[in-house]
């Protein structure tokens, strides 16, 4: 289990269904724990993600609440998929530089060959994740 800010993450390998009940059994102690301390988790705004291929993809319950289901998941600024792949991450990021770069030909009619790579490493390159 990790815990950032308001941000906690239960997760276990699941090859049996001893593994399935361990996590379950994880979720019924983190909501005793939350209510114990008042730190109140609101299960429709937890969720699930299966990774791999094998994955039986079991459903779980968190304080009476059966969790739904997601296919990717934003993580600290990085879109992370339940394939691992990071391709909507990736044209996400894309996307957005290309609106950036968009903007600037918009803006400057001319852009010779001194200008351009300024303007790209102050606008474009640096573009955050949000």
């Amino acid at each position: 289990m990790f815990m950032f800010a308001d941000d906690t993450k239960a997760f276990r390998e699941i090859v049996n269904t001893s593994d399935k009940d361990i996590l379950q059994k994880d979720l019924n102690n983190l909501s005793k724990w939350s209510n114990d301390w008042l730190i109140k988790f609101h299960p429709e705004k937890c969720y699930v993600m299966h990774l791999g291929k094998h994955n039986p993809e079991n459903d779980y319950i968190m304080s009476g609440h059966k969790l739904c289901k997601l296919e990717s998941e934003r993580d600290l600024g990085v879109i992370v998929d339940n394939n691992l792949t990071f391709d909507e991450h990736i044209t996400e990021k894309v996307s957005k530089a290309r609106q950036i770069w968009g903007m600037i030909r918009r803006t400057f009619r001319l852009i010779d060959w001194n200008t351009f790579p300024m303007l790209f490493k102050a606008f474009v390159q640096p573009t955050p994740g949000e």
